[in-house]
């Protein structure tokens, strides 16, 4: 039965114009460093979660750093971007809802998986996979924080039933999916449009899309680590490997049994580590501290 349910422009949310600015500057491998530490720091509430995330044991802080400038240094601009996008995304991820702290997790992990296959693949940048694996679920999180009973059930539906999720959604939802959503408030942040593509394609890539190449390889790797977080993220983690192979994105990425396999260790390692930070803030931090306040206002 379809729910009654609707996602306007108005629900949508908007990052800040600092947070916007820096973004696109730093996709430009000629920026400034000067011009991107004085930008951030026009914005206190940003500048402090870009810190709180860059210092975190995520990044690897085991130096602590003060300034942007020292971020900079330390991470380079690339990682920069990642930690920037990071902070500023993350006051969506607020309050301690089961749900919304599973779909942060879920984000995490993708990304990092992402980050690794486009290492391996080696026709994607590794940031914007990145970038593209922690927002590949954001309309999941957008119609939740709307309609937390009606959506909640339809997640429900689906994990407990073993079902795709866009399969339940296309029984109930009638105008939208969370993979339109998530493209829209991608562009509507004016992120790359690959990125904004994995967002609204990363279930869909059995169908002719008429795309880019470079895009589709990209939506080719969010998909790939998507399904290997799930397979991996299990009470009893085993990969797929026939079902694995036979899907398009490992076909058109190249990326099969011989060649994914030797990733499993730095994938299962990233998952770890990941979910023991999110542990550890739960048990040590107080709401709306630590870790980029990923259970309050900001993420990671």
């Amino acid at each position: 039965m379809p729910l009654d349910i609707a996602i306007t422009d108005q629900d949508l949310p908007v990052l800040s114009t600092i947070a916007t600015q820096a973004i696109e500057l730093l996709a430009d491998p000629n920026v400034n460093n000067k011009k991107i530490d004085e930008l951030i720091r026009q914005d206190l509430a940003l500048t402090e979660r870009v810190m709180r995330t860059a210092n975190s044991p995520f990044y690897g802080g085991r130096r602590q750093t003060t300034t942007i400038s020292d971020a900079i240094f330390r991470l380079g601009l690339r990682q920069l971007r990642n930690v920037l996008v990071v902070a500023a995304t993350g006051e969506l991820f607020s309050g301690a809802d089961p749900v919304i702290q599973a779909l942060w997790e879920h984000g995490l992990a993708c990304a990092m998986a992402s980050q690794i296959l486009a290492d391996a693949c080696e026709i994607v940048h590794k940031e914007e996979a990145f970038i593209a694996g922690m927002l590949h679920d954001v309309g999941q999180l957008i119609i939740y924080r709307q309609h937390p009973e009606a959506y909640g059930a339809l997640l429900a539906e689906a994990r407990e039933g073993g079902r795709p999720l866009p399969d339940v959604e296309a029984e109930h939802l009638q105008y939208f999916t969370h993979m339109s959503v998530g493209g829209l408030v991608v562009r509507k942040w004016r992120l790359a449009d690959s990125v904004a593509e994995a967002a609204r394609f990363h279930h869909d890539v059995e169908r002719e899309v008429p795309r880019p190449v470079v895009c589709k390889a990209l939506v080719c790797v969010v998909s790939l680590a998507d399904i290997l977080v799930e397979q991996l993220g299990r009470e009893t983690p085993a990969v797929d490997w026939d079902g694995l192979e036979a899907l398009a994105c490992s076909q058109f990425l190249n990326l099969g049994r011989a060649r994914l396999e030797p990733l499993l260790p730095r994938l299962t390692a990233a998952l770890a580590r990941i979910s023991h930070q999110l542990r550890r803030e739960s048990a040590q931090v107080a709401p709306g501290q630590g870790f980029g306040e990923a259970r309050r206002t900001t993420a990671c």
